[in-house]
């Protein structure tokens, strides 16, 4: 949680969400690359929190500058961060990432994209 919420914050700029736009496809595309190395890598979970905060960021400037920050911790929790759990080493490695996309999706009131955890 404390990881998480030292990622959090408002950008307001849209070279910025650019950047995590591309930091997303880069870290799918390594995880990509993994998947054919490693059986234990889940490409499913992978793809599916791509997909989530590529949503989210097309959507970046529809939510409130508290929500904006959450968006922002999701996708560099994802896309960035140094997870706790490898997420390329360990079937279990994107469970952390999953539940706080979730939460994330909860506070915003998506509920029609919540991940299987």
């Amino acid at each position: 949680a404390s990881i998480f919420k030292a990622m959090c914050e408002t950008i307001s700029e849209d070279a910025k969400l650019e950047e995590l736009r591309q930091a997303v496809a880069a870290f799918s595309a390594e995880i990509e690359r993994q998947v054919s190395a490693s059986e234990q890598v889940d490409a499913d979970s992978a793809r599916a929190l791509a997909e989530c905060c590529q949503y989210l960021l097309s959507r970046y400037h529809d939510f409130a500058p508290a929500q904006q920050a959450l968006i922002v911790g999701a996708v560099r929790y994802f896309a960035v961060a140094d997870d706790p759990f490898d997420d390329a080493t360990f079937a279990s490695g994107f469970f952390d990432d999953k539940k706080v996309m979730n939460h994330v999706l909860e506070r915003l009131g998506i509920e029609d994209r919540y991940l299987e955890v």
